[in-house]
């Protein structure tokens, strides 16, 4: 069989997502309701991205907290911020017993990789993924 085009749905649904590493950089906020932090993993091509978490205080639900995923809309790379961005939506949720993840696309805040261009913007959805 051939390989499968990097752009093609085919080859997206052939990339494995698992043992991806979340790791906490900083705390940057703490509510009453929920604690934010910075996390960064790698997509992959092997690009450091970062991304802001939420994640509720109290106790664990049996099945654990239910996640959001919070994906931007269309902010220009150098004025998107990890911290700043969205931060309403990610605090709402959270505070409603959700963890939060507001992952950051490649070549926005301090996420490497380059922004804008079509291959960059059909790679977010497999960073996401990630």
């Amino acid at each position: 069989t051939s390989t499968p085009h990097p752009l093609s749905i085919e080859y997206f649904r052939q990339i494995s997502y698992a043992n991806t590493t979340l790791e906490i950089v900083r705390t940057v906020r703490e509510t009453s309701s929920f604690t934010s932090s910075v996390i960064r993993y790698k997509n992959v091509e092997g690009q450091l991205l970062y991304a802001l978490m939420n994640i509720p205080k109290g106790t664990t639900p049996k099945n654990g907290w239910p996640v959001v995923i919070v994906n931007h809309g269309y902010i220009p790379p150098t004025e998107y911020s990890t911290e700043r961005s969205y931060i309403n939506t990610s605090a709402y949720f959270a505070s409603q017993g959700f963890i939060v993840l507001k992952p950051d696309y490649r070549g926005h805040d301090s996420s490497e990789g380059e922004a804008g261009t079509l291959a960059a913007r059909i790679g977010y959805a497999q960073d996401v993924a990630r």
